[in-house]
């Protein structure tokens, strides 16, 4: 990959703060750059398989276990690490990935891939799958395909294994940071309901085995059939937009219902003193 369009493009990368790549002139660049300027053989070699590679065989772990699995689809595969995993304890797997330099590499890897656009491809699958993984890939997507992209994950399958960053995380070309009550809310609409024990028990173990942050923060298991509709996601998210002036876009790593309660507190404005000056009459001395 050479040239002076991608020449320009690394000078943007390195040159521009991450929180204006993350803002609207992040959104342009990656609408008119070449998808593979910006998820080039650099990004996956330092982002995707240094991070990824590590965390598969943990997380195919707790997948085939708990969800036993005979069929997995992972949207946003990168190079089919977690799939690779996957396959070798016996599942049958498809990825779908849109980096040319992603789908090479789960070829490689004997692991079978497609190139997909999520933000302008619509996949109709012959059959639903067991399981549908999308590990760290919505926050990477524009905010208005956030609908489109909810309902290919809950039309291919009737469970999810899912997670997206934060608002406040980074990383590289973020563009749609969200809490995650923002995809709890957008899943529940096609059925898909948090599995909070599954999530729970995934996110001590995945921290156990020294995962990255962001994947034990961030993970959540949504099920069509086994799991218990929470609504404290909602309430506790509700009780914080009413304390917050403008976007909650400034919230870092919401991990539970707790931490929703503990930061709607933390920005409510403080109650006035009311009590009367020491040094007025009739007070208790002077301070």
């Amino acid at each position: 990959m050479s040239g002076t369009p991608y020449l320009l493009f690394r000078i943007y990368r390195r040159v521009i703060p991450a929180f204006l790549r993350r803002g609207r002139l992040g959104e342009f660049v990656e609408t008119h750059a070449p998808h593979d300027f910006v998820y080039n053989p650099e990004y996956f070699r330092d982002v995707i398989e240094n991070h990824s590679g590590a965390a598969a065989g943990p997380m195919a772990a707790s997948i085939v276990r708990d969800l036993a699995p005979r069929t997995v689809i992972d949207v946003g595969c990168g190079g089919g690490n977690l799939l690779e995993a996957l396959q070798a304890r016996g599942c049958e797997v498809l990825g779908l990935e849109y980096a040319s330099v992603g789908v090479k590499a789960c070829l490689r890897r004997g692991v079978p891939a497609r190139r997909f656009d999520l933000r302008r491809e619509v996949f109709e699958p012959e059959e639903r799958f067991d399981v549908v993984c999308s590990i760290e890939v919505a926050e990477h997507l524009p905010a208005q395909t956030a609908d489109q992209y909810v309902k290919l994950l809950a039309g291919a399958g009737d469970t999810l294994v899912f997670s997206a960053a934060t608002p406040g995380q980074g990383g590289t070309d973020h563009l749609n940071e969200q809490p995650h009550a923002y995809w709890i809310e957008k899943l529940s609409m096609y059925g898909l309901i948090l599995d909070e024990t599954i999530s729970a028990r995934w996110r001590d173990e995945w921290e156990r085995a020294g995962l990255q942050p962001w994947f034990w923060r961030n993970i959540m298991v949504f099920r069509k059939d086994g799991g218990t509709p929470s609504t404290s996601h909602r309430a506790a998210y509700g009780a914080l937009k009413e304390t917050v002036k403008g976007p909650v876009g400034d919230l870092v790593h919401p991990t539970a219902t707790e931490d929703w309660e503990a930061l709607a507190e933390s920005r409510r404005p403080p109650r006035p003193n009311l009590s009367p000056p020491t040094w007025l009459p009739g007070s208790r001395g002077r301070a």
